[in-house]
């Protein structure tokens, strides 16, 4: 709430410029003086600009930049023709900087911010209307003339600018004094036939000097203030004008207004009643069908019921069939892993091949039995040879030679 303090100030201050509201009047007359009411106005579709329409704040703010954009457009288009575009659909930043460039172009000074043109109210916005309908004045050669006062006097036109006020005050209240002047009249012309002395001539002994610094002193006091001006004397004229015109429009429009009502209530009315018999025949023949569409609708919600119910069971028996494959699958490994473990012949494959092994290791051995037993035979002849050994010894030893050979041949036919 602090921070919007400020703010609301200026805007206070901005609409009780009173340079804004006498520059706005003059505004209003320039615009006058174009004929922006015939040539803008009715074309636009709007009421004519108050004389303090852009010195105060609006109640649509939006409207008022509207109406402002659209004038200031008006204007600039009088001047030159087509130079100025206004889109709906353009940002009010867009908008004012494309009016910014137009017033560049024509010489327009700016002496404040482009971004006051946005609020449109305020001394910025009374500025470029006024330059722009200046421009557009000079565009059709446009001068004001002085005013004629050749048949008024001086004195006529003195009181007409500073008394016409309270001349309409005196007239206003000439029933409630109409007394009081009376009888201060009587009085006045009693006092003036009984008093010979007030027919002569009054002489002055005030010094000159003094009585001028007097009226220097008490003369700002004295001036009567203007409590209404001549522009607004004038408002109610051009409200009555506006009515009257208003009255004679509405007036002329309503016969034809009133017959063409006429026969579209009745065209209405004729439409109305078809449509309601065409209603009720419909309701007559598509009976039976809303019937048979309501019964074949419950049929459809209990049959989506069962579809729910057959959903879920579906979605329960197909976990429990996962399951049951997944053990099938565990129990087909096992038996082929038992199966191939029966039939498998390597086992004894390699038995035998032991046993070949085992054969072949004993001959080895016999074989190299019988190398011994020969070379310690043949050890133990030398020996009884080289010690003279009879020859019984001889033959005994030959003999079991002999039969060691015939022993070592039977072990290795074995």
């Amino acid at each position: 709430m602090m921070d919007d303090s400020p703010k609301s100030t200026d805007k206070q201050k901005m609409a009780i410029n009173p340079a804004c509201f006498a520059k706005m009047d003059i505004v209003v007359e320039k615009l006058r003086a174009l004929d922006y009411e015939s040539l803008y106005v009715k074309q636009q579709d709007m009421q004519p600009l108050r004389r303090d329409h852009f010195a105060v704040v609006g109640v649509n703010s939006v409207l008022q930049f509207q109406e402002f954009i659209h004038l200031a457009a008006w204007l600039i288009n009088v001047v030159r023709d087509g130079a100025f575009r206004v889109d709906e659909f353009d940002d009010p930043n867009s908008i004012v900087h494309k009016l910014m460039l137009e017033l560049q172009i024509f010489g327009f000074e700016c002496g404040f911010p482009a971004s006051r043109l946005k609020h449109a109210y305020g001394e910025a916005v009374i500025e470029v209307v006024d330059f722009l309908a200046d421009q557009a004045l000079q565009k059709i050669n446009f001068r004001f003339q002085l005013p004629n006062h050749k048949f008024l006097s001086s004195n006529y036109v003195a009181d007409e600018i500073v008394g016409d006020d309270d001349i309409l005050e005196e007239v206003e209240n000439v029933d409630e004094e109409s007394h009081i002047f009376d009888d201060s009249r009587d009085n006045s012309i009693n006092s003036y036939s009984s008093n010979s002395s007030s027919n002569q001539l009054i002489g002055s002994c005030i010094d000159p000097i003094e009585w001028k610094a007097e009226l220097e002193r008490v003369g700002p006091s004295l001036r009567a203030a203007e409590r209404s001006s001549p522009k607004n004397r004038d408002h109610w004229r051009q409200h009555v004008d506006q009515m009257i015109r208003h009255d004679n429009d509405t007036r002329s429009l309503i016969p034809s207004v009133e017959s063409g009502l006429l026969r579209f209530s009745q065209d209405l009315a004729d439409v109305v009643d078809r449509v309601r018999i065409k209603e009720s025949h419909l309701n007559d023949r598509f009976s039976n069908y809303c019937n048979e569409y309501n019964e074949l609708k419950e049929k459809l919600t209990n049959a989506e019921k069962k579809n729910i119910q057959y959903g879920s069971s579906i979605s329960t028996l197909s976990n429990e069939y996962i399951a049951v494959t997944n053990k099938l699958k565990d129990l087909k490994g096992a038996v082929e892993m038992r199966g191939s473990s029966m039939t498998d012949t390597t086992p004894l494959m390699r038995i035998k091949e032991a046993l070949q092994l085992i054969k072949a290791d004993i001959k080895t051995f016999d074989l190299q039995i019988g190398i011994v037993e020969n070379a310690l035979i043949h050890a133990i002849v030398q020996q009884s040879l080289m010690n003279g050994y009879q020859s019984d010894n001889d033959e005994h030893s030959s003999l079991s030679c002999e039969t060691s050979v015939s022993s070592n041949s039977a072990s290795s036919n074995e």
